[in-house]
């Protein structure tokens, strides 16, 4: 894995968990949208299928992967920032930092640095290669965690 691949990772965790989200809605909304038939006639048993009851199941586990991915995230997240503190080079970690954890791109983090959008560019490219030969190891599989004395 590249390091712009790793580092964009939380923006694609937040994708899905937006997915899962509007799924649970869609379920959620479509259980509490069954109308019940009003007839005098009860029948014990039916073909159709609870409608409630599985769109409250399937919106539960939708719950359970959404709280499982924001674990996720929330990991990643705080292993990305730890990483990006200990690049020696401030204007590194501030690039990093706005397009990788803030969301910003490269044109809004140069008005914010007050710097060229080509300085910028240029910063990021450079990051994003110093990140690489720093976290090789990590990044390409090597490694499950990244080392104390790695950061440092």
């Amino acid at each position: 894995m590249k390091a712009q691949r790793y580092l964009g990772s939380p923006h694609s965790i937040k994708r899905e968990i937006a997915q899962l989200q509007e799924s649970k809605q869609y379920f959620l909304e479509r259980a509490s949208s069954i109308t019940v038939p009003v007839d005098r006639i009860k029948v014990q048993t039916s073909t159709t299928a609870d409608m409630v009851g599985d769109g409250v199941t399937n919106a539960r586990s939708l719950d359970e992967e959404i709280d499982r991915l924001y674990s996720v995230l929330w990991k990643r997240e705080n292993n990305i920032m730890k990483m990006i503190r200990h690049m020696h080079d401030v204007n590194y970690m501030q690039v990093l930092f706005k397009v990788y954890i803030r969301g910003k791109t490269i044109k809004q983090a140069s008005q914010e640095m007050g710097r060229s959008y080509n300085f910028v560019l240029d910063v990021h490219k450079k990051a994003l290669a110093e990140f690489d030969k720093r976290y090789s190891s990590f990044l390409h599989g090597k490694k499950k965690e990244v080392e104390e004395n790695e950061i440092l």
